[in-house]
């Protein structure tokens, strides 16, 4: 895809992948902990683990690999 979008401009591309991170992967148990805390502390209602899965690198995956643990997010979105 890159190839064919860069030659319908006038140019070349050259793809290369370099992995610098392993995955960031939740341990099942400390997803449980974050996701009962966030319900005690903002309500049941406001606490969602239906989000996509998110393919980032990030480095609190060196963490994960040694001790277990949660990489979570806080929205503050207001509908309307």
């Amino acid at each position: 895809m890159s190839k064919l979008t860069a030659e319908a401009h006038g140019c070349s591309a050259i793809v290369s992948f370099k992995i610098q991170y392993p995955p960031t992967i939740n341990h099942e148990n400390c997803s449980k902990v974050v996701e009962q805390a966030g319900k005690e502390l903002l309500g049941e209602e406001n606490v969602s683990t239906r989000g996509l899965p998110v393919m980032a690198s990030e480095d609190f995956s060196y963490y994960m690999n040694e001790i277990p643990g949660c990489f979570f997010f806080i929205n503050n979105i207001k509908e309307g």
